[in-house]
């Protein structure tokens, strides 16, 4: 699918394509294939720590990852203070829940 990945410039990447695919940017936008800085993978590799990239992410979005808690199914972000829109990223906390009733019930507390 991908031929070649240029990082053009700090905030820009190209990627040319063996052949048109009209799914590819919607691909791209889905958890699993998120663009990861080569500098922190290179380091948790480095320490032996490669699956840390899962549990302590790093970017440049409106928040800053805290906590995932398996036990109640809660991720919590704050909000990244060094966002380039001012004011855009406040504290986050997102219940994940697979069962329908659960989510229900808990829309309904």
């Amino acid at each position: 699918m991908i031929t070649k990945v240029e990082a053009v410039d700090p905030y820009t990447v190209k990627f040319t394509l063996k052949e048109v695919n009209a799914l590819f940017i919607q691909n791209m936008a889905m958890e699993y294939a998120s663009i990861q800085s080569d500098e922190y993978a290179q380091q948790l590799l480095k320490a032996g720590k490669a699956s840390d990239i899962n549990q302590f992410p790093v970017g440049t979005g409106p928040f800053i990852f805290r906590s995932y808690y398996t036990k109640d199914a809660t991720i919590r972000f704050d909000g990244n203070p060094g966002y380039w829109k001012s004011g855009a990223g406040k504290d986050l906390e997102a219940d994940l829940l697979d069962h329908a009733g659960c989510r229900r019930a808990r829309a309904e507390a």
